[in-house]
């Protein structure tokens, strides 16, 4: 004879406990590894969402008899094994993409830069270079990416040092440190590699740091002024402004590309 399932609270429990507990450990774990409310929303919305089709589904198997029990449960033993594998996936694999653009193509990328970052310079304001190249780099990171437009402008040593001098003239720089959401400190000016990268006022041109701010480079060595702009809706701290210069922004593939070239 068939041995069916009654809806008890034991069982009800049970279920709560195999089910609906562990999807939300792990939604709580991945945000205070991910710093919180840096989680994607729509990322943990779809994983929410999934979670629940899969434990409705479960729960039907669960009730119905009881030869099903171990079934659903190695069922839902394997949808978190799956979901945590997934998650790893994401947080190890990283996209890297930097995007160059030259002559009239420039033009027309760096209107639309300077219209969303209005305190990017103009390529009228720029002096007189001996060459000048823009670049779009993207750092994908899974659900987090980091968006950054580049103008790197080369002079001669004589308009380099007019160029330089000019910058204390056309912008007010940021002095004071700065404290991301999750309390990491940094100093508004670092040294990477050959070049030295200065903050623009956060409260002087209303910038959103971390999210998003305007970088100053220069180096003396290759005789380059460097304009960053770095851009990324769920950046809630940054650690070492150094290693965000590095690898979040690509510097050193723009900084290759840009030997290259």
């Amino acid at each position: 004879m068939k041995r069916t399932f009654t809806f008890t609270k034991r069982r009800l429990i049970g279920f709560l406990c195999w089910s609906l507990l562990p999807t939300l450990a792990i939604i709580f774990g991945i945000m205070i590894l991910t710093y919180g409310v840096r989680l994607n929303y729509g990322a943990s919305l779809a994983f929410i969402v999934l979670s629940l089709l899969a434990i409705g589904l479960l729960a039907l198997l669960m009730f119905s008899n009881c030869k099903n029990v171990w079934k659903a449960i190695l069922s839902v033993v394997f949808l978190y094994c799956f979901a945590t594998s997934f998650f790893f996936l994401t947080f190890i694999t990283s996209l890297k993409q930097v995007k160059h653009y030259e002559a009239e193509e420039l033009s027309q990328h760096y209107e639309t830069v300077c219209a969303e970052m209005p305190h990017m310079p103009q390529l009228s304001q720029i002096g007189q270079p001996v060459d000048v190249d823009s670049y779009y780099a993207l750092r994908s990171m899974g659900i987090f990416s980091t968006e950054t437009d580049y103008l790197i402008c080369r002079y001669t040593p004589e308009e380099y040092k007019l160029q330089k001098a000019a910058l204390e003239e056309k912008y007010v720089f940021q002095e004071e440190n700065l404290v991301g959401y999750q309390g990491n400190e940094n100093e508004p000016s670092v040294q990477v590699g050959d070049y030295r990268f200065r903050m623009l006022s956060v409260e002087e041109y209303s910038l959103d740091y971390p999210k998003s701010f305007v970088l100053i480079g220069y180096s003396d060595d290759a005789c380059e002024i460097v304009y960053m702009a770095p851009y990324s809706f769920d950046q809630d701290d940054i650690s070492s402004l150094e290693n965000y210069i590095t690898f979040d922004c690509v510097w050193e593939y723009v900084l290759k590309e840009s030997s290259e070239d």
